[in-house]
């Protein structure tokens, strides 16, 4: 058999150097901006290194407009608001009437996007009673209330009340109201025949709609391949709790999720869980080996139906250097999912 010749085997090489790499420049490395729109840059779009204060980059305002919690040289944090949506307008951020104010430990807008609540000085669950809570309006930039205390539930009136869920020897949920006015608790709905796990309060808005999970995950893990959603309503107790199951999306062993109550839209960031200690050793290799997390964003409506991936992309950051893209959350209509890419903030439609 006739060996073949330097000049060939040169022009394969050179053959198989070109496939590849117009196979690495042609193919698409990040689903996310087939159809993402930019729609907001600068500095204040940096999601920060230290993310142990719980206070996030931004948050919906309105279907329109975000807040900005920009932090500033001296460690405080001042709020801003820009327009964004529709894409393409070029509106500046400008200052909020709150002045600018210490990182606290929890920071929680209210439903009505009127108040915002800040707790101070929780060292730990233990000392939660030491704790201090300051309850700012919006509008205005006054203290609305301030007291001792940090209360954990659905907050809504603007303060004054709390609803917390809790269980009776794990065999059903009830629900319990705090008044900080009063300072008294009172037992409103025992669920003994509809809800027999513990559930959890994923979102509520200013109707009192409660969209709750089941227990099928822990710590954003799965552990069982379906779910459970409860959608009820705090001011109309009496009415059926409307009750939906559904199988987890494919694959799905770790994911953090988003809800829009008005716009009928669970969001779904899916991605496999890393192996720490080997994670560890790769992301000491260089580029190209070092490992690659195939990260997929799915929608569904609040009952788990009509769920599709609306972006698939390849993430080479591991848990030891920060993601590129941070911070994806649901516009309150949900008709798209924001997120920060490089100071910029992006849109992607849902449909």
């Amino acid at each position: 058999m006739k060996k073949p010749s330097r000049k060939q085997v040169l022009f394969w090489f050179i053959a198989a150097v070109a496939v590849c790499a117009a196979l690495c420049f042609l193919t698409p490395r990040n689903g996310l901006f087939d159809r993402a729109i930019l729609v907001a840059s600068g500095p204040e779009w940096i999601e920060p290194t230290d993310k142990s204060a719980g206070v996030p980059v931004y948050e919906w305002l309105n279907n329109r407009e975000v807040i900005l919690f920009k932090r500033t040289e001296d460690d405080k944090i001042t709020l801003l608001r820009q327009q964004v949506i529709p894409a393409g307008i070029k509106s500046p951020a400008t200052p909020m009437p709150v002045s600018s104010f210490r990182t606290p430990a929890i920071l929680e807008i209210s439903p009505s996007k009127n108040t915002l609540e800040l707790v101070y000085d929780l060292r730990s669950s233990v000392l939660a009673s030491n704790a201090v809570s300051e309850f700012v309006s919006l509008q205005n930039g006054r203290t609305v209330k301030k007291f001792t205390g940090v209360f954990y539930g659905v907050w809504r009136e603007e303060g004054s009340s709390f609803w917390q869920f809790n269980y009776r020897n794990g065999l059903s949920a009830q629900i319990e109201h705090y008044d900080t006015g009063k300072n008294e608790s009172r037992s409103l709905k025992t669920f003994s025949d509809t809800i027999k796990e513990e559930i959890s309060c994923d979102a509520n808005d200013p109707s009192g709609r409660v969209i709750a999970f089941g227990n099928a995950y822990d710590s954003q893990m799965v552990l069982f391949p379906k779910q459970t959603i409860y959608d009820f309503n705090l001011n109309q107790l009496d009415a059926p709790v409307r009750k939906s199951s559904f199988n987890f999306p494919k694959n799905m062993t770790h994911f953090d999720y988003d809800i829009s109550i008005s716009g009928d839209k669970i969001f779904w960031e899916v991605l496999p869980i890393q192996d720490n200690f080997t994670t560890r050793i790769l992301s000491r290799l260089p580029p190209p080996w070092k490992p690659k997390n195939r990260i997929r964003w799915i929608v569904s409506d609040l009952h788990g139906e009509k769920m599709h991936a609306i972006a698939e992309y390849q993430d080479e950051s591991t848990d030891y250097s920060p993601f590129d893209v941070s911070a994806p959350k649901l516009t309150p209509d949900g008709k798209y999912v924001s997120f920060i890419y490089h100071q910029g903030l992006y849109l992607l439609p849902t449909n």
